[in-house]
């Protein structure tokens, strides 16, 4: 997956699961581990790195404003 391709599912995975995000990330490793897909495991892991990097901008970027 390209960097651009991480982002877009980390956004979408925020937009459409909110504070759940990291946990159907999750979800989605587990899969891959089951099926013996480390290339997709290790893809999702950088899904879930994404998603957490964006909510600890966010967080951080609130922060400044207050």
């Amino acid at each position: 997956m390209d960097e651009i391709d991480i982002w877009q599912a980390a956004k979408l995975l925020i937009r459409q699961h909110g504070n759940r995000a990291e946990f159907e990330a999750a979800k989605y490793i587990r899969g891959m581990v089951k099926r013996g897909d480390f290339v997709g495991e290790a893809g999702w892991k950088r899904v879930l790195r994404a998603i957490e990097q964006s909510r600890n901008t966010s967080a951080t970027d609130s922060a400044k404003v207050h």
